[in-house]
């Protein structure tokens, strides 16, 4: 199944993960581009989730628009509120 998991904090990355792990197509998306090309680069979360390598095949998209294009679940994940009318409308 191809997913997209909106909110790369903690929880979000550890969903994204633990669904690539499961065998879904995954594409994690974050509403900061740098911090986004620093998790693609990296392979790990180091500000969120350190410690934690994703796997090859989970993608890391800042566009939310290219992330969704053709993701059959959306899986919105919004740990303050603050964030719910920019990230996960």
């Amino acid at each position: 199944m191809k997913i997209t998991v909106v909110g790369a904090g903690a929880w979000g990355t550890a969903l994204a993960v633990v669904l690539q792990q499961n065998g879904h197509n995954v594409t994690l998306w974050g509403h900061h581009p740098g911090h986004m090309a620093a998790i693609r680069l990296a392979r790990e979360n180091v500000r969120h989730l350190p410690g934690v390598r994703l796997p090859p095949e989970l993608v890391v998209e800042p566009d939310l628009a290219t992330s969704e294009a053709d993701e059959y679940v959306h899986i919105c994940i919004c740990t303050h509120t603050k964030h719910a009318p920019t990230s996960c409308t």
